[in-house]
């Protein structure tokens, strides 16, 4: 993938085609295909919520025109983030080895078993 946008677009159209038909909701702005792809980025990216969205609307606002103020989101997001575990693998080392292919085919495996392996590490590492 050459720029972030193929990559979001891509990620957006994995997931679309992935999730189970959950109908929108009348008031809803974004279609559950978008809270899985933005609460996806905001695990890659890897910064707090206020920075994610700023880079959001700052790069991306065109991807998602009907984007909910800040703390809307982020409810959403957190509401709603059984879906986007659905998306994540089973963390074990030998799971997220045997998902990497040799040879990507698919940047998105890829992306996948990284974000398992990052929940996974988080998870289990104690704070000290």
């Amino acid at each position: 993938m050459s720029t972030t946008i193929e990559f979001i677009t891509a990620l957006f159209c994995q997931v679309a085609d992935q999730i189970p038909d959950i109908p929108k909701h009348p008031q809803a702005s974004l279609w559950p295909s978008e809270v899985v792809t933005l609460g996806l980025l905001h695990a890659l990216k890897g910064v707090g919520n206020r920075s994610f969205y700023r880079w959001l609307t700052r790069d991306y606002r065109p991807l998602f025109p009907r984007l909910p103020e800040r703390t809307r989101l982020f409810r959403l997001l957190k509401t709603h983030q059984d879906w986007t575990r659905a998306f994540l693998a089973a963390p074990t080392v030998l799971g997220v080895i045997a998902a990497i292919p040799a040879e990507p085919s698919s940047p998105m495996i890829t992306v996948l078993a990284a974000l398992a392996f990052r929940k996974h590490r988080c998870e289990n590492t104690p704070l000290t």
